[in-house]
């Protein structure tokens, strides 16, 4: 998963692989100078979501308790505890 990921990386010029055809193959990466430019928006988003984390776990929770008081299923942690009809 991790190379199909990386490539797609490398497709979408963030990441440059170089392949070294050796016994026990190896690869390098690193980031381009667009990849490089992406680690800001990327690190905003990450301390945005860390600034609303207390926000966002009690959405999930009100959505859950919302959801298992009108349906036949449980909820826990955005799962299904026990089995029940499929809504």
């Amino acid at each position: 998963m991790l190379s199909l990921t990386l490539k797609e990386l490398e497709r979408d010029g963030l990441v440059n692989r170089t392949y070294h055809p050796t016994i026990s193959p190896k690869v390098e990466c690193n980031l381009t100078d667009m990849g490089v430019s992406f680690r800001e928006p990327v690190n905003a988003l990450g301390n945005w979501a860390l600034d609303n984390l207390a926000k966002i776990d009690g959405a999930r929770e009100a959505y859950d308790e919302k959801r298992a008081n009108n349906y036949p299923v449980q909820y826990k942690s955005g799962r299904r505890t026990k089995a029940a009809l499929c809504i």
